[in-house]
């Protein structure tokens, strides 16, 4: 199938959450009634929470467009589809990477001597695994974990995959039930 038959624009509608879901948070956390009220006493203030709440909800929002960008990129055919065994481990490896100083957004103050320690070593390995999985499936070598975390480890005979987003749908449905396109 060539790349001009899909429609993209889910994955503009997954650009637009990110994009809302930053500047609510950036907006939020910069008012006087959330930086001034506390949740946890002069520990946690609302504008930490909040940017932690949209933080968090732009990087899963990012790996989800990115997982189901892979499982598109599974269905086309040419020079794109190299990257269908490069794009999920790379937007892993840039989720946990940012992970890390959003989840201190509102674990910095409760964190204290060893736990924050043990808190970047977590962090540490987990950025490790995920550019060991990148080498691996630079190297061909990751197909499996692809396969089991874009939900393709094995075929369903009662599902169909969209050929517009690659989201899985049941057999016998007309439309797709993430972007509505007409399932042939």
């Amino acid at each position: 199938m060539n790349q001009t038959k899909h429609d993209w624009t889910w994955l503009i509608r997954y650009a637009v959450v990110i994009i809302i879901a930053l500047l609510l948070s950036s907006a939020f956390a910069s008012m006087d009634l959330f930086s001034q009220t506390w949740v946890v006493k002069s520990k946690l203030t609302a504008a930490k929470l909040v940017q932690f709440i949209g933080y968090a909800t732009a990087l899963t929002t990012f790996w989800i467009a990115g997982k189901q960008l892979a499982v598109v990129l599974q269905t086309l055919q040419g020079r794109w589809a190299f990257a269908q065994h490069l794009l999920l481990p790379l937007v892993t490896l840039i989720v946990v990477s940012a992970a890390h100083s959003v989840g201190l957004l509102i674990l910095q103050p409760l964190l204290e001597g060893d736990l924050k320690t043990i808190y970047s070593w977590l962090f540490i390995l987990a950025i490790l695994a995920c550019a060991a999985w990148l080498i691996m499936a630079a190297l061909g070598q990751s197909t499996a974990l692809n396969a089991a975390l874009t939900d393709n480890a094995a075929t369903d005979e009662n599902t169909l995959a969209c050929k517009s987003c690659g989201a899985k749908n049941d057999r016998n449905a007309r439309f797709c039930q993430h972007c509505a396109q007409a399932l042939n």
